[in-house]
This record gives structure tokens, sequence and C-alpha cells, in this order.
């Protein structure tokens, strides 16, 4: 017999307890996901199981970007942090460097729940929030190419890149951080690089460290916006742990290929392995950049079995192109695609069976910057985000014959931002941001709700959020 949950919340964000959409054990007793007819469940109960977890969704629920003096809108987890880090570096090899990150996201619809989601990092409403209190500590050796890295965060942003293993139970649970506390603490990075700058540049990072395919970023005082796109907050990793080697070739072309635990894992359970492969390539004049990365192999599907993640095949790959315009503006365009087995829950009601399916997710997003000045940018991001299968934002569960719990799944965005540094240390930025969806409840499936949307607590198509902060670093 294995226990198989059937539970999950929509609004359980990636960074509280288990990742979006995630279901959790509860009481549902299958073999070889077919329920046994024997047991004391009878099919009504079942549904009873299932719903339970659906119906009452009330609680619970990613690089320097845009240098001023270059071209890319990088996302490279190497860069971020290194403001200051060279100060003392000379002297002792080793460096301090951070910031502080404060903010406030006013919503018009004052949400009861007092969130923001889907949108995530800035998911509080109406309240200031302290985002990122972030330090960077590193060594480099004077007498071989080793460098070691280890960042720490305080705040509320911490409940997204926590993961289990290191800040997280196995279960999801916080083992650093109280259950009840948005601000809580984390260790985003912690690796070591190895360089080989003779011959054919190559380096070689052990540890956990920010995935290098998130074309946003994690940093707060790295990302030109406030808030994240969709295909960053579930369609992408925030954080890989494992070995990832670059090699440069000809200074205009990189190459990556690592072995990882998956996704935002610090551990390889249930034989969870994955393959990252990506590469980097610049044109002549360094007008415009190709990238890709894909990631393939197990990971957590939306199941528990006694107490443990199940894994399956996954697959993500994302495609970008970054075009400078002239001195000042800069283009780029982003797609996103991705796919896992057995992630979607199928319960037959007239068989009494309960099956497991694939799901997809995919998506387009643009973004023009604008910087007149070293100390000034302003831009606009838009974005449309498909989740097919109710998998990265919802709960995927499908009843048949009545369908799936959820219907719909298209997510637009559009974002408008203006950031400007007082002094070399303070920077103040605002966006603002209009979200739109046709996600809806299914009132055909057993105790649907068809008056469930996507914003507001689940009262509200649309959403617009204004928000501001401030960041400073030394």
């Amino acid at each position: 017999m294995i226990l198989v949950c059937l539970g999950g919340l929509y609004s359980d964000c990636r960074g509280d307890e288990i990742e979006f959409g995630e279901l959790l054990t509860d009481g549902l007793w299958a073999t070889e996901s077919t329920v046994d007819q024997n047991s004391s469940l009878s099919p009504n109960e079942i549904t009873d199981v299932v719903q339970e977890h659906i119906t009452d969704q009330s609680d619970s629920a990613r690089s320097e970007t845009v240098g001023v003096d270059k071209f890319t809108i990088e996302s490279s987890s190497a860069n971020i942090a290194s403001t200051r880090s060279d100060r003392n570096r000379a002297a002792t090899g080793f460096s301090i460097s951070g910031w502080g990150t404060t903010g406030f996201t006013w919503n018009p619809l004052n949400p009861e729940n007092g969130l923001n989601r889907p949108v995530l990092f800035n998911d509080q409403a109406n309240e200031f929030t302290l985002d990122q209190a972030y330090g960077v500590l590193e060594w480099e050796s004077a007498n071989w190419n080793v460098e070691t890295r280890i960042d720490f965060l305080l705040g509320n942003d911490a409940r997204f890149i926590a993961v289990p293993g290191l800040e997280k139970h196995h279960d999801g649970s916080n083992k650093w951080s109280s259950e009840s506390h948005e601000l809580q603490i984390a260790i985003p990075q912690a690796y070591v690089l190895i360089k080989n700058n003779g011959g054919l540049p190559v380096e070689l990072k052990l540890g956990h460290f920010l995935a290098p395919e998130s074309y946003e970023s994690f940093s707060s005082l790295s990302n030109v916006f406030y808030s994240r796109s969709y295909a960053f907050n579930f369609a992408t990793p925030f954080t890989y742990s494992g070995i990832l080697a670059k090699v440069a070739f000809w200074d205009r072309i990189e190459a990556y290929a690592g072995v990882t635990t998956g996704w935002d894992n610090w551990h390889a359970g249930r034989g969870r392995w994955s393959t990252l492969l990506g590469l980097k390539r610049a044109s002549l004049d360094r007008s415009r950049s190709y990238s890709v990365f894909a990631s393939f192999g197990s990971d957590a599907t939306n199941v528990i079995y006694q107490g443990g993640h199940d894994s399956d095949r996954r697959l993500s790959i994302r495609a970008s192109i970054e075009q400078r315009i002239g001195s000042y503006w800069n283009y780029a365009f982003n797609a996103i695609y991705g796919e896992q087995d057995e992630s979607v829950v199928r319960v037959d009601i007239p068989q009494y069976t309960i099956g497991f399916d694939k799901a997809n997710w995919y998506g387009l997003s643009q973004y023009l910057i604008w910087t007149p000045t070293q100390w000034s940018t302003a831009g606009v991001r838009m974005e449309w985000f498909r989740d097919a299968d109710q998998s990265r934002i919802a709960v995927p569960v499908d009843y048949v014959p009545f369908g799936p719990v959820f219907t719909g799944g298209n997510y637009f965005a559009i974002s408008g931002v203006i950031s400007q540094w007082i002094n070399s240390s303070i920077r103040l930025r605002s966006e603002l941001r209009w979200d739109i969806s046709d996600f809806k409840g299914n009132g055909n499936v057993p105790s649907g709700d068809p008056e469930i949307r996507a914003f507001g607590d689940r009262h509200s198509v649309d959403q617009w959020l204004l928000s501001g902060d401030v960041t400073i670093r030394f």
C-alpha cells in the first residue's frame, strides 16, 4: 500500500512549505495508483479527501542587470553582489559586500488574505517589508585560482529561496525559521569556484549556487524590476546544488555543463539527479547576444509517498535574444518551455482509480530597458505565461469525466519601472504592474467553485500593483 496525498492549495507558493501546486500527504490509500475497493474509503469519500483541500484556499497558498556601461542584461550568479567586493581582497583575500532593501506594494483590491499572489516576492499587500538584508563573504587564494563564496540572507524573500535539506526539512517545513513569520533566513549560495585562466578558460563551481539560466535575478540590487515575472517565479529554478562547469571560447562563446540535485533542492533524494546544459554567444560587435539553457532529469512531482517527494522526468528549456539599440536602449526576448511526467493527478470517479499524467508550461516575455545616464534606468516588461495543466501556480487535479479543478491558466502581465541612484550607495525604485488571467474554478467538478479567480484573494480576474523600494548597498 502506498500513501498518496491528493491535497494542495492554490496560493501555496514555491517558498512556503512546498512549491506552488504541490500536493501534501493526506490519508488516501492506493496500490499502483489504483484505489483499493475493499478499503474503508468509498468513492464519495475519495472525492471528499481531495475536495477538502481544494475548496478552502484562504490560508496558504530569481547578476548584475543592465549595467550602464555594458550591453547585456546578465543573469550570471557570479556577478551578484560584487558591488564592492574588491576593496580589501588584494590585502587579505577576503571581502565583504552586501545590500539592504525595504519596499511597499499597494494593492487597491485590498485582498482579505493580505496577499498579492500569484505575484511572488512582493506578495505582501499594503504593508512595508524588509525584502533583503543580504551579505556576501568571499575569499580568493593568492596562490591558487580558487574562490569561496557564502551568501547570507535575512528578509521576506528568504521564504522563496530556502530549500529542503538546508533551510528546510525534507517534508518542506522550516528548519531555521518560524513558520508563522514572513521574515526568515537563508543561504542562497555557498560554493567553491576553481578557475583555469591559462589556455582555454575554464571555471568549475561546486556547491549551492543561483541558477545561471534565470534571466531575471533573485538579487533585489541587480534586478531591474521590483517584481519578478511568472517565468522567473514558476518556470525556472532559483538555485541548484551540484557541480557546474563553464568554458569560454574566443571571448564570445560560453558553454555550460553540470550535474545537479534538481530544482531548489540541497540533496539528491530518491535518485533525483539532473543535467544542466547551456550556451551563450555574442556577436562580433557585441551588440547582440543569444543564449539557450536546458535542464533535464529526475525532479519532484506533485505527489508525496511515505513522507517523501516522488520524482519523475522533468525538462525545462529557456532561449533568449538580447539586442542593443543605439547608445541607451536594450531589448530582450525570452521564451520558456517546461514539462514533467506524472505531475497531474487524475481521479477517475466511475472506475474508482487514481492515475497520473504529464504537465507542461510555457511562456514569452519581452524587456525594453532605457539607461540615459549611469544613475538612471527605466523599463517595460510584457509577459504571457501559460500554466497549461495548473501544475506551477494552482492544483493539478483532474476529475474524470468532469474535468480539471481549475480551468484557464493564461497569465498576462505588463510592468513599468523607474529607478534612480541618489548616490553610489542609495537607489530609489518605483513600479506599476497590471496582471490579468483567465484562471477560474470549474463548477462542474464535485464541490467545485466557479467563482474562484486568480487575484484579490481569488475574487478578481485582474490586479493593479503600485510598488516602491529603497536599496542601500555597502
